[in-house]
């Protein structure tokens, strides 16, 4: 195609006085550029057919036609600047698209050529880190001294929401009230805010990975109304495994022991949506008069780092065991209980080591 021809396909495609040209300028350089035998394989075909191809003065048409011309003059730029440079004709559009070639190109590659963004070229929302799973918070308050209360339960994530179901023995809350929290994740930092219980509304934020959250508390409303203070958390490892250990009696003065091996299973999800962890499995107790094989069916749970058991074995016996873990889950402490059978009314201490 010889340079006037060119220009007259552009002319026809843009009606503006800038864009004529413009359209005159890459003409002229698409002509000089395809003459060249390195430049003319890569770009006369695929200028040629974005010039034909844009018969009216659509935005798409548009664009595909001065973006070609653009690397065209790139191109000739690239191949021959002094030459580029000195040519008169057209010099300050030419310098023009030769600095909007070079400015599309370093945005280009400080881009790495898209990314992981929408298809409508914007970012999606950061996600939050898996954090699904049981929580153990310990909150420490700034107002009064020395009242530091634990925080437990079940938090899940999905995109960049958060939300929670936990529980605390803080004096203000009943130890049955279940918290929901909902909140948004965004650059490492989550904001959590609680439905109001007893007219007491709690917000948690801080820093958040996937397995530990750092930050502070405030609560507004009710009882505890202006507390505050700093807030520390993580996520705790499961229960499944198999345990071993013994339970030591205090019963009316009369030391024994029990020996108790089991193999825990700790379920994935929040059981009941009550801020708890299922525990299924199976345990051995010997020793003594006090000998029962049990299955841990439902009455197992945990929350945070603390352990429930009630069984009642095939004998009738009930069988009831309270402790906790340390932040590691490799032991827990507790105390347990018999009632019924032979041992029934045994108390005592008891301690489970991981295997």
């Amino acid at each position: 195609m010889s340079e006037p021809d060119s220009r007259l396909l552009i002319e026809q495609l843009v009606k503006k006085r800038w864009a004529i040209e413009l359209a005159n300028a890459c003409g002229h350089v698409f002509t000089r550029c395809a003459r060249r035998p390195k430049c003319s394989a890569k770009t006369t075909g695929r200028s040629t057919r974005a010039l034909t191809s844009a018969e009216t003065l659509d935005g798409s048409g548009l664009r595909t036609s001065l973006f070609f011309c653009l690397f065209s003059q790139m191109c000739y730029f690239l191949i021959s600047p002094k030459q580029f440079v000195q040519s008169e004709r057209f010099l300050p559009m030419k310098l023009l698209c030769a600095v909007l070639c070079l400015a599309v190109m370093i945005s280009l590659a400080a881009c790495g050529g898209g990314g992981d963004g929408g298809g409508d070229g914007t970012n999606p929302p950061p996600r939050a880190p898996n954090v699904s799973g049981n929580w153990q918070f310990y909150a420490s308050s700034n107002v009064t001294a020395g009242n530091d209360f634990e925080i437990y339960g079940y938090v899940n994530s999905s995109g960049n929401t958060v939300t929670a179901r936990v529980r605390t023995p803080f004096d203000c809350f009943q130890i049955s009230d279940i918290l929901s929290f909902t909140g948004t994740y965004s650059n490492g930092q989550i904001t959590l805010t609680s439905v109001p219980i007893s007219g007491q509304t709690v917000t948690i934020q801080g820093q958040l990975t996937a397995s530990n959250v750092m930050g502070s508390y405030s609560i507004s409303g009710g009882c505890a109304d202006g507390d505050r203070g700093a807030l520390t958390g993580f996520k705790v490892p499961s229960f499944s495994g198999n345990w071993a250990g013994t339970f030591t009696s205090d019963f009316q003065g009369t030391p024994g022991t029990t020996q108790v091996a089991a193999a825990f299973t700790q379920g994935g999800e929040d059981l009941d949506l009550l801020g708890l962890a299922e525990l299924r499995g199976t345990a051995t107790f010997t020793g003594t008069s006090c000998t029962y094989p049990v299955t841990i069916g439902d009455g197992a749970i945990v929350y945070g780092v603390h352990f429930r058991s009630v069984i009642i074995t095939s004998e009738g016996v009930t069988i009831r065991f309270d402790g906790t873990a340390n932040e590691l889950i490799t032991e827990i402490t507790g105390t347990y209980r018999f009632s019924g059978g032979a041992c029934s009314q045994e108390t005592g201490t008891g301690t489970l080591t991981r295997q």
